[in-house]
């Protein structure tokens, strides 16, 4: 519909009015959050089919698992280390808390970890 209007201006053969402009806007608009959408779902199966390898790998074997909680000591391997759980669950703590800040703060507008240059200094 706006088309042929908007081609007749990038050749500079027809001077926009107001409502061109405005058409150019919502056209522009509808293909970015197009994209946007796009790239959200595309994100999101990235990370699902990521999530799922690893779960498949950890599940089967191939990821292994043994001694993560235990103790390394000059001898060998000691016992059981309670840092090494306690880092563990601050790690995943600290990794949901993330995805989370992420996820609401992507479904809410632009993500507000990419905002600190606004608010911050320039160098």
């Amino acid at each position: 519909m706006y088309a042929p209007i908007l081609d007749q201006f990038r050749r500079g053969q027809v001077a926009p009015s107001r409502q061109d402009e405005e058409a150019g806007l919502r056209i522009h608009i509808v293909k970015v959050q197009t994209l946007v959408s796009f790239a959200r779902i595309e994100v999101g199966l990235v990370l699902i089919a990521l999530a799922l390898v690893v779960g498949y790998q950890l599940l089967s074997g191939k990821i292994n698992m043994d001694g993560l909680l235990l103790e390394k000591t000059a001898t060998g391997v000691g016992g059981y280390s309670p840092a090494r759980l306690q880092l563990l669950l601050l790690t995943l703590v600290a990794a949901f808390y993330f995805i989370s800040e992420v996820v609401t703060s992507i479904h809410n507008g632009a993500p507000q970890f990419l905002m600190f240059p606004k608010n911050g200094y320039s160098c």
